[in-house]
């Protein structure tokens, strides 16, 4: 059982790449839906033939709801049986404290491997897009963060986004936080941006290089997103299939692209999953984009498979974003390229 859990829409950044942009909503899951959503998960838990069970805490700045996290975790460890439990959470790093700090330690073996600190580099690069709402930079509080929570989680995800004012340093970004200390970096592009254009090609192929040559010669035994899609053998990634949101309004949704977005939901916590609605996103993402049809990677693409993505940047289902495009189509060449270094 994999569901998400949204424990606030409210956020204390304003970065400058936010795909909520000016329509962003603030505000905590009531105590009512967030009763009823806790023991919707319980139930979902106890009447599961599954032995693990994946439940992602979102936002907002997740962590701006903290006694949520804290009694959803200690609730649910009571009624899990001999099933395991990973807990997984992404936070931009400027809340912190020593009750975080004790509960994350309590439960360090249930959210390893599954939480995340969003970090775009260097504090020029970082202070470039994550700001506060007073406009100063965030990269300070961050990175104290992170090193908290490098202490309690060995292996820490570092989140990076890419954006066209930020993708010239991208090598040398992860460079920095290898430095720093992370061993698993998850490189992101905002697909929303409508500033990527053609001159951004031959920059993104360069830094694909730099970055991949850099992790053969280091010998480095961390994990670079990056490099993970290129040297890893391409499969066919299926259709999608919708998980399970669980809003702060107690609808719930498919996907976080999608969630707050009324005309995607897909149930509710009173009445369960339509399962109408569900297979009516089944059948929209069984079929291939038109565009895409004589593509010999589209089996592997993830925008032929994500086709509420697609709706969600784009406005239709079966219009890919043209960046992503482009970074399909580097990491081919990339493969290609690097096959022999990499072998």
């Amino acid at each position: 059982m994999d569901c998400t859990v949204w424990t606030t829409k409210s956020c204390n950044l304003n970065c400058k790449y936010c795909y909520e942009h000016e329509n962003k909503e603030t505000g905590n899951m009531n105590i009512d839906v967030e009763d009823k959503t806790l023991e919707h998960i319980k139930k979902m838990i106890i009447e599961s033939n599954e032995d693990t069970h994946n439940i992602q805490f979102h936002g907002g700045e997740p962590l701006l709801n903290f006694k949520l996290i804290k009694r959803y975790v200690e609730e649910i460890e009571k009624i899990k049986g001999n099933s395991t439990i990973k807990y997984g959470m992404t936070t931009n790093g400027t809340i912190w404290g020593q009750e975080i700090e004790d509960f994350f330690r309590k439960y360090k073996d249930s959210f390893s491997g599954y939480i995340s600190i969003s970090l775009d580099g260097d504090c020029k690069t970082h202070n470039k897009n994550r700001i506060l709402k007073n406009g100063e930079g965030s990269f300070d509080m961050a990175v104290e963060t992170g090193q908290k929570m490098k202490a309690i989680f060995n292996w820490l995800r570092c989140r990076v986004t890419v954006a066209p004012n930020t993708v010239e340093s991208l090598f040398g970004n992860v460079k920095y936080l290898v430095d720093l200390g992370f061993k698993q970096i998850s490189i992101a592009f905002d697909f929303f941006s409508k500033e990527w254009n053609e001159n951004h090609i031959s920059i993104i192929e360069e830094q694909y290089e730099k970055t991949i040559n850099y992790w053969k010669k280091e010998n480095l035994q961390i994990e670079i997103s990056l490099v993970d899609e290129v040297i890893k053998k391409r499969e066919a990634i299926g259709r999608c299939y919708p998980s399970k949101h669980f809003y702060i309004d107690g609808l719930i949704y498919p996907c976080t692209m999608t969630v707050g977005l009324k005309e995607f939901n897909i149930g509710n916590i009173e009445d369960g999953i339509d399962e109408r609605r569900v297979e009516d996103i089944i059948k929209i993402s069984s079929t291939d984009n038109g565009e895409c049809e004589k593509c010999n990677n589209k089996k592997a693409c993830s925008s032929n498979r994500c086709k509420l993505i697609n709706k969600v940047i784009t406005g239709g289902y079966y219009t890919p974003p043209t960046i992503n495009c482009v970074l399909e189509n580097i990491q081919i060449k990339s493969r290609r390229k690097f096959k022999e270094i990499l072998a």
